[in-house]
């Protein structure tokens, strides 16, 4: 089963917490929490459905000091949810969910990799893939505000989160397989070429991929071998 887009999501609030509403629907699922956190990094939970994320990496803006936080959850409920950030510290808080189908439901994400740029038009994370027609997917945050997002080689721009100040914090992925190897997502902001960008990117493996285990088949096979054995005995 081949990975597939579902569905984006965004918030935002000046606080210490953060709730907004993300649908997933299919099978084999996958969900990540794009974050970008004003301040300390004081992040004391994301949750989706009352079911605990988990962090998977974190950036920090070279010049303004903010941070680019990824969170995942394996298997998240169908249906309409809420997202829910919770931090110590009452600050702006900007986040994107994008959840994925056909995703392998065992050691997610494959790998993950960060990135910082402040003296670029980009910021380039990359990670190591070892799953053959696996997706890359990422979080990116900008100091320099006012200029939207814009993705760049080989990326696909899902979500510009722009519900404080457009340019500020937007989710990426792939838009489809990856080689395997070192990949990379390359994404920037229109007329930026100051830098002060930072991102985080994962990698999500699909079905069928290394550790998809179940062992009710495994067993109905030994079952199906034992059986075949002893009807060949008795004859």
């Amino acid at each position: 089963m081949a990975i597939a887009f579902d569905a984006v999501s965004d918030g935002y609030n000046n606080g210490t917490s953060l709730t907004f509403a993300h649908t997933c629907t299919g099978s084999d699922r996958f969900l990540v929490v794009g974050i970008k956190l004003y301040g300390d990094n004081d992040i004391t939970g994301v949750t989706y459905n009352s079911v605990s994320m988990t962090h998977i990496g974190t950036a920090v803006l070279a010049g303004e000091g903010s941070r680019a936080v990824l969170y995942g959850l394996t298997a998240p409920s169908t249906g309409a949810n809420n997202i829910i950030i919770s931090r110590t510290s009452s600050n702006h808080i900007l986040a994107t969910g994008a959840s994925y189908t056909g995703v392998s439901q065992t050691g997610q994400p494959e790998a993950f990799g960060t990135d910082a740029d402040g003296s670029s038009s980009q910021t380039t994370p990359a990670a190591t893939v070892v799953s053959a027609d696996a997706w890359l997917v990422a979080v990116g945050v900008a100091a320099f505000t006012g200029n939207a997002f814009e993705a760049k080689t080989a990326t696909t721009m899902r979500r510009d989160n722009d519900e404080l100040v457009t340019g500020t914090q937007a989710t990426f992925d792939s838009g489809g397989t990856v080689a395997t190897g070192s990949q990379q997502l390359a994404f920037g902001q229109v007329g930026n070429n100051t830098g002060d960008l930072a991102g985080v990117v994962a990698v999500l493996a699909p079905v069928g991929a290394g550790g998809d285990f179940n062992p009710l088949l495994l067993l109905a096979s030994d079952m199906r071998g034992g059986m075949s054995a002893m009807t060949g005995g008795f004859r």
